[in-house]
């Protein structure tokens, strides 16, 4: 699996209730995540309260 795992206030942990989304119908939902959607991997955003964009080294680090 590559790609994003887009969120909500409303996600409550579970991971059975996330479902696959093309990136067409995420953009025409939300056409202001696109420019996040380019960012490289390692990269997490959160737009809740204000723009945060930050690089997450541990989800780069190899799985041991």
């Amino acid at each position: 699996m590559s790609g994003w795992w887009i969120t909500t206030d409303l996600y409550n942990g579970d991971i059975k209730t996330l479902r696959r989304e093309h990136t067409y119908h995420v953009t025409a939902a939300r056409p202001d995540l696109a420019k996040y959607l380019a960012l490289p991997e390692g990269f997490r955003f959160n737009l809740s309260v204000a723009e945060e964009v930050w690089l997450d080294e541990k989800v780069l680090e190899p799985n041991t």
